[in-house]
Order: structure tokens, then sequence, then C-alpha cells
């Protein structure tokens, strides 16, 4: 397998003081006193997946969860250095490439957030959601809204300059101006990159079986509008469906991802692609404590077609779209979409347009 290729990696920390009522990623709560042997395993992953990586280094490295700051410094150090270990590793983490940890508010403050950054660690995605403490409590968060403005701040004086903020939308019963508020109040922290996400409420989840009330799409779809020309209007480029950043801020690691580019998952739950192969770890803590790293166990070989399709559907998801010679076999169903204002062709590439934006789902669907 050539992991000589490897652009980014993806270290999954699955352990959370909660779960969140909308969850349904690879996390778990009372787990606690499986951390020091999981970051041994995932040391013993690294060392075994990275060995032979020669040729290419890799230009981000993730760090994500759950929730990564239940970690203390002590772990990502030993993580850090296990990656220093490695061919892969050792350039990326002297140059300074982008390091980012994703950080519950409620989690940090400035000593650890400095033992961080004094890792190299130079990005920090903050799961804020709202700051309204009445949705946070829909939600399931364990932090308040203030918390929200002290992480922030602990994270500047700790000397994290690339700071990102999560939001959601779409939460039950949440208005319009209450989401309006919620833009303010991020604008006000002056985040390098904002990230607002409509919330999905999946099925299986806490939220799922108390909300029976659908929210209303024309609501989501005003909020949706709202958010790109606020955040716009504020000098934060739109350069993914959910993403806005300042100038140069962009996530080079999530852009990685919408590029189809090759990237190792470490960890529980983990997802890694490789030149079309795509596999998975074992979801459970404890099986994947179990498991011998071997990656003979890939769960699917993408086809041409099929990696094809997938390059369509992440690209698409870009604002700035993808060349159009990407969609070669799939002329048709760009044409007719085309037709229907959902695409449109710009620069030689095919992107979404306005309207596809607010209905990219039924683009997507014709590229599965």
């Amino acid at each position: 397998m050539p992991e000589n290729l490897i652009n980014s990696i993806y270290i999954h920390i699955p352990f959370c003081k909660q779960k969140c009522s909308y969850c349904d990623f690879v996390s778990f709560s009372g787990k606690e006193n499986l951390i020091d042997a999981y970051v041994d395993k995932l040391n013993g992953e690294i060392l075994n997946c990275c060995r032979n990586a020669i040729n290419r280094v890799p230009t981000t490295i993730y760090f994500g969860g759950g929730t990564p700051t239940l970690l203390q410094p002590e772990h990502f150090r030993k993580i850090i250095d296990s990656i220093k270990n490695t061919e892969l590793g050792a350039q990326n983490t002297e140059n300074r490439g982008e390091i980012t940890i994703e950080a519950n508010p409620g989690t940090v403050n400035r000593e650890y957030l400095k033992a961080l950054r004094d890792l190299g660690i130079n990005r920090i995605s903050l799961g804020a959601q709202s700051f309204n403490d009445k949705h946070l409590k829909t939600l399931g968060r364990i932090h308040d809204s203030k918390q929200i403005c002290k992480a922030v701040e602990d994270a500047k004086s700790a000397g994290f300059g690339n700071i990102s903020i999560d939001l959601i939308f779409a939460i039950p019963n949440q208005t319009l101006d209450e989401w309006k508020y919620d833009l303010e109040q991020a604008i006000k922290l002056e985040p390098t990159h904002i990230s607002t996400y409509n919330l999905q409420i999946e099925e299986g989840t806490p939220l799922f079986e108390k909300i029976k009330t659908p929210f209303s799409e024309e609501l989501d779809a005003d909020m949706y509008e709202y958010t790109i020309d606020f955040l716009k209007s504020y000098g934060y480029k739109h350069y993914e469906i959910s993403n806005f950043a300042k100038p140069a801020f962009e996530s080079k690691h999530n852009l990685n991802y919408w590029q189809n580019g090759n990237y190792l998952g470490i960890g529980a739950g983990a997802h890694s692609h490789i030149d079309g192969k795509r596999w998975s770890n074992p979801e459970a803590i404890e099986e994947y404590l179990a498991n011998d790293y071997r990656r003979d166990a890939i769960n699917r070989v993408s086809t041409i077609a099929t990696d094809q399709s997938e390059t369509i559907l992440m690209g698409l998801r870009l604002i700035d779209g993808i060349p159009i010679e990407k969609f070669k076999g799939y002329e048709e169903k760009v044409s007719k979409l085309i037709g229907q204002g959902l695409l449109e062709q710009k620069n030689n590439k095919i992107k979404l347009s306005k309207r596809g934006l607010m209905l990219a789902n039924l683009v997507f669907e014709n590229f599965v």
C-alpha cells in the first residue's frame, strides 16, 4: 500500500464527558479510564502505518473527536513524538505545518492551551455551536456561552493565531433573530475561520426521540442564505458549503478531503483513503484496543467509476467547483442540472449555483 503518498493524518479521540443529544459520531462518555491505553495504541498504529512513508510528508495533522481536549498535554506529546519518529512526520512537525485540535470550550483554559501550542499544535477548532444557553442545553453541550468567549480569549493569549468556531443553526425552536445573534457574537471574537452547519437530527440520537416536528425548510434556507451574506460582509470567504475563512485561513486538512486526496485515519472508527482504497478501524474502543494494526482488512476498494463519483461529490462542496474534465461520462446529467439552474459553468469549472447551494443534496443524488 503506497503510504508514502499520504497528504494528511487524522487522529480520532473518541472520549467525551457527555454525549451530545444530536451526536451520532464515534464517541463515548464514561470511558476516560481507557485513555492511557488508547494513546499507547494510537502510537503503535502510527509507527506501524507510517513506517514506510519516505517520499511524501503530510501537510496536515488533525486531532478530532469526541473531545480531544479531555486528553492531557503529555498524551499529545507522546502522539506527536510518535509522528516525529516516522519519516512521514518529521518534516511536518519541524516546519510547523497545519496541526489542528478540536476543543470543547468547557474543557480548556489558558495554561492547558499554552501547553498544546508549545507542542506545535497551531490551529484550534472550538465547538461553540450557539451563544444561546437555551439552545446549548437542547444540544446537550457541557459549556455555556460565557465559556466560549473565555476559550477564545485563552486561545489567543496562549499563542493561537488560527482559531475556528463551529456554529449550528436550525436548532429546534430557534428563530432567525436568534441565529443572527449567534453570528454577531461569533464575529465579535474575530476568529479566522467559521463553520456553520444546519442541524441534522439523526435516527438513534436522544434528540431524534424528543423532537417530533421537523424544522421549517424555508426557515432553514433563510438562515443559510443570511449566513452567506452576513459573513461575506465581514470579509470571510465562502469557500465550501458550510465553511468561511479569512484570506489564507481555509482549513488545509479539510480541503484535502474535499479534493479527494490521500489521508490516513488513526484511532477507533477512523477512515483512510489511499489512491482509491478505503478502509476504517473498528468503532468500539475496546475492539480497537484489541486490534493488531493490520491494514489488510480493507472495507472497500473503489472502482474508477466510484472514485470519480466521490471526486465529484466532494469537489462540488467547494464554492469554486472542480474542473469540467472531472465530469467525463456525466455530461448529460451536468447539462440537465445547468438547465435547472442548480449547476453553472465558470472558468472551465462546474460549480453549484446559488440555488444549487440551497438544494445541494438534490444535486449530489445525481452522482451517487
